[in-house]
């Protein structure tokens, strides 16, 4: 892994988990000093994400942790949703045994954790491995971008972390079990079903 996409990777998972904080000011210096990653590939990094709404670089000034408006996180409601038609479709069908188990640890990790940061985190692992059974690199990033975005909002908006429940990991087996089966329609009606229970927590 090349030096810009681990500091891609820490930077990301500070900003998804609130470390930085939605309107902090980003300091360059002491964050490549935390991270310990070279100054080149931190900018880099930091472009990425830029790219992907996490942070807000105002020219010739400074840079900042973006913050989520309600009218932002109708949008990324709206795109997640939509995609998810394609990733349930595809999923379905493209899905493998060792695919099928990992979505099952992971499942069996989310229930045995009493930790809702943790249960969050392990939560975002399971749809990335979801989106990453379709086999279409454009489709997974996208996807991975709305899904950060909302995993994000959990931290911010800490009063929700308990929402997910045993409730949610019985979706996810839910979710598994139509995939194993290769029921395209289900699988979708199941993750659109999800974004929509979690666009219900903000906005409604």
């Amino acid at each position: 892994m090349r030096d810009s996409d681990i500091a891609y990777e820490k930077i990301k998972k500070m900003l998804i988990t609130c470390e930085l904080k939605p309107g902090e000011v980003i300091i360059e210096p002491r964050l490549t000093e935390q991270i310990n990653v070279g100054r080149t590939p931190v900018r880099e990094a930091l472009k990425r994400l830029s790219w992907e709404k996490l942070i807000c670089i105002i020219p010739r000034q400074c840079m900042i942790v973006s913050e989520l408006s309600v009218r932002d996180l109708e949008s990324i409601c709206q795109l997640r949703y939509t995609l998810s038609a394609l990733v349930g479709r595809l999923a379905a069908a493209r899905r493998t045994g060792d695919e099928l188990r990992e979505l099952r640890s992971i499942a069996d990790k989310t229930r045995a954790e009493t930790i809702p940061e943790k249960r969050i985190l392990l939560g975002r692992e399971f749809h990335r491995a979801v989106s990453k059974i379709t086999r279409n690199e454009y489709l997974e990033t996208q996807m991975n971008i709305t899904l950060d975005l909302c995993v994000r909002q959990l931290f911010v908006n800490r009063e929700y972390m308990g929402s997910i429940d045993d409730t949610v990991v019985r979706e996810y087996g839910d979710i598994i079990r139509s995939i194993e089966k290769r029921d395209e329609k289900e699988t979708t009606r199941l993750l659109q079903g999800h974004v929509m229970s979690f666009k219900s927590k903000f906005l409604e």
